[in-house]
């Protein structure tokens, strides 16, 4: 009985020292092929949930961090100074929200909200004519000075802005007779800060095949044909891209405005969202409801011009 006790001791033992052979070839095996042992697959993978979970986390305090402001402005546009002051970082129960912020809000910002898109939208237009021309004639034809004009737009680039000239600009303005007009803010800030949307469209225009401006020249194209047929069909994303760009720069346009307008109902938005701000008493509600308000219609154009740029650049990618 001993004896066959120990015989069947020594089968296990072998037994278990071959399985512990096979583990070790069949790990050895993986590895010559180029494959991981299942240790190492569990550990890689624990390591990429890790990075990936680390990475969510910080994405997410970015737009934590991003989009708690506006959450605290529409918090604070419904409350008064005195809810305000006992609970600034969240919202009152919604039976203690005060409407007649927006109310005042609306009140005080509803003619300079109009007096604003009538700018943003003629001072587009016309800022974007002016472009378009000018962009046109440098990117299309050589004449003399031209290169002179091009050197002359791109050194614009890095002269003050408005807020250098404005006192030269203001006496400009004065003597001629020009004050506390909207159009004068149109014409005045349609001609500044375009040396960019020229420049980029220069580029564009250059790196489009002559041979279809050509063809229309032959077949009897003028210039006002061959923008209407060629150039503003095939430049769609870029020129969405500039009228976005130039609504913005009007919509928030602050200083031109600022020191010409006189009249308290031809006001800009910028201006009148300044002039809010009281000597004595903040209305913080109100301030933060007319901020609000004044987002809305910047937000809606936005939108809207973003969906004619995807168009195009859509449209653009596609080819026959």
């Amino acid at each position: 009985m001993k004896g066959q006790v120990a015989r069947e001791e020594k089968k296990k033992n072998a037994k278990n020292l071959n399985c512990e052979k096979n583990v070790a070839h069949n790990e050895q095996d993986l590895s010559g092929k180029g494959l991981k042992p299942r240790k190492k697959i569990v550990w890689d993978k624990t390591v990429q949930v890790l990075q990936r979970s680390l990475k969510y986390l910080v994405l997410g305090f970015l737009l934590l961090m991003s989009f708690y402001p506006l959450f605290m402005m529409v918090a604070i546009s419904f409350k008064t100074n005195r809810q305000l002051a006992a609970n600034p970082w969240f919202f009152d129960p919604p039976n203690e929200w005060c409407w007649k912020n927006w109310e005042n809000g609306f009140r005080l910002i509803f003619s300079s909200i109009l007096n604003t898109v009538f700018v943003s939208v003629v001072g587009t237009i016309l800022s974007l004519a002016i472009i378009l021309a000018a962009s046109y004639a440098l990117a299309r034809y050589r004449f003399p000075g031209r290169g002179l004009i091009y050197a002359l737009i791109v050194a614009t680039m890095f002269m003050p802005g408005t807020t250098a000239s404005v006192m030269n600009l203001f006496h400009l303005i004065q003597q001629m007779n020009l004050m506390n007009q909207l159009g004068t803010v149109i014409l005045c800030t349609s001609v500044s800060a375009q040396a960019g949307a020229v420049i980029i469209l220069c580029h564009f225009i250059e790196e489009m095949p002559r041979d279809a401006f050509e063809a229309a020249e032959i077949d009897g194209a003028g210039h006002w044909d061959q923008i209407r047929h060629i150039f503003l069909p095939m430049s769609g994303p870029v020129i969405s891209t500039v009228i976005l760009m130039q609504f913005l720069h009007f919509w928030n346009e602050l200083i031109l405005p600022w020191i010409i307008i006189r009249d308290p109902a031809l006001l800009t938005l910028p201006v009148a969202l300044a002039h809010l701000d009281g000597e004595y008493v903040k209305q913080w509600g109100e301030i933060m409801a007319a901020y609000l308000m004044a987002s809305l219609p910047l937000v809606i154009g936005f939108l809207f011009f973003m969906r004619i740029f995807m168009r195009g650049l859509l449209s653009g990618t596609i080819k026959g």
